[in-house]
């Protein structure tokens, strides 16, 4: 497909080796770069315990340019549906051929996965087996090195006696990251963390719960969402702007690498059959050079635009590419269970029949380009 064609990715070379702590890790080579280390893991691959032949042959290592990243609950080794894990993805393959497996715990569940700048490390959060995604107040966040496979606990629950977390991003420059998180006295706030979990800045104006805050490209400004309202925030003199204003909740917002346009999903009210509790969700954004200059929010409408909306169907969690020409995010319509798709700035293009199967769910996906 032509969307296909625009997004060839690079790593199918990354191997199912590491694990929400992983006890074999493969050792870097210090004298080649990450590239080529991930280029290599296919070769080795036969090396791992786990995987098997039918796994790694195939694996389309001639490809360049892109991954993703994405929670699943399809087993890497067996292609079967199993506990949730972080997945890795080269869009030039089938599910069998073209997705690895990077966490493989059968004691816990691993979500949210976001790549960091100099793409040599990997947030992802954690919760007990049978806890979902939206468990906030089970999180613990963990970092995984991506030149040795091995993964730590950033930030647990008790260290700052936190009653929920998530959505932790990674600063533009790769020093920093941000989240929310409620504290014990009830209020949700941002923070703004060195990349060990060590608190930098708090974040609340008031007005309510802040969640899934993301950076500007320039990382001197958070967007955000505070009670179903996207926000953007100047970090260094803390002024909020709403640039949202309407009856639908919005969550999730990501600014495009550009700085032109805050990409985020609405809830559109309740779906039909069994996509009733799920909810039907839009990709919407707002092109930033058309708000009012007043700051009011009378005319905000006018600045929002629909990205993909669709009948009984949700679109959610949307990643930019460098380029700002496509978004990739999570999918589902009517019974089907979430799956990846693209879809193009303008809305020329959207993909969604061969990016991964749709057998298993997927989730939160993270676009990383070389």
């Amino acid at each position: 497909m032509k969307i296909i064609k625009c997004f060839v990715l690079c790593m199918s070379t990354l191997l199912i080796l590491a694990s929400c702590g992983s006890e074999d890790p493969i050792t870097p080579n210090q004298d080649i770069s990450l590239k080529e280390q991930f280029d290599n893991l296919v070769e080795r691959a036969g090396d791992f315990g786990s995987s098997t032949s039918e796994n790694t042959e195939g694996h389309r290592v001639d490809v360049e340019n892109t991954i993703i990243v994405y929670a699943s609950n399809r087993d890497g080794y067996t292609n079967e549906t199993d506990n949730w894990e972080i997945c890795a993805m080269d869009l030039s393959g089938d599910e069998t051929n073209g997705t690895l497996q990077l966490t493989d715990d059968d004691d816990y569940e691993c979500y949210w996965p976001r790549v960091s700048p100099d793409k040599t490390k990997m947030l992802y959060y954690r919760v007990p087996k049978n806890r979902r995604e939206d468990e906030y107040n089970h999180y613990s966040l963990w970092m995984m090195d991506l030149t040795t496979f091995v993964s730590q606990e950033v930030l647990p629950l008790s260290r700052y006696n936190w009653k929920r977390q998530g959505t932790a991003d990674w600063s533009p420059d790769g020093t920093k990251l941000v989240m929310f998180a409620r504290k014990a006295d009830g209020q949700q706030s941002l923070f703004i963390t060195d990349i060990d979990g060590n608190i930098q800045q708090e974040i609340h104006n008031g007005g309510g719960n802040y969640t899934d805050p993301s950076w500007s490209p320039d990382g001197e400004s958070l967007c955000f969402s505070k009670n179903g309202e996207i926000y953007t925030l100047n970090i260094a003199t803390n002024e909020e702007q709403r640039i949202t204003c309407d009856i639908f909740p919005d969550y999730d917002p990501y600014w495009s690498p550009d700085g032109t346009e805050i990409a985020f999903e609405s809830y559109k009210g309740p779906g039909t059959g069994c996509r009733f509790a799920l909810g039907k969700w839009a990709l919407r954004s707002v092109v930033l050079d058309q708000l009012p200059d007043d700051g009011t929010c009378g005319q905000i409408n006018v600045a929002t635009r629909i990205v993909r909306e669709g009948g009984n169907e949700g679109s959610a969690v949307p990643r930019w590419t460098n380029d700002s020409e496509y978004l990739v995010f999570h999918y589902g319509a009517n019974c089907q269970k979430a799956h990846l798709a693209f879809i193009k700035r303008d809305k020329t293009e959207f993909t969604r029949e061969d990016i991964t199967g749709r057998k298993y769910g997927k989730t939160s996906p993270d676009i990383v380009e070389y």
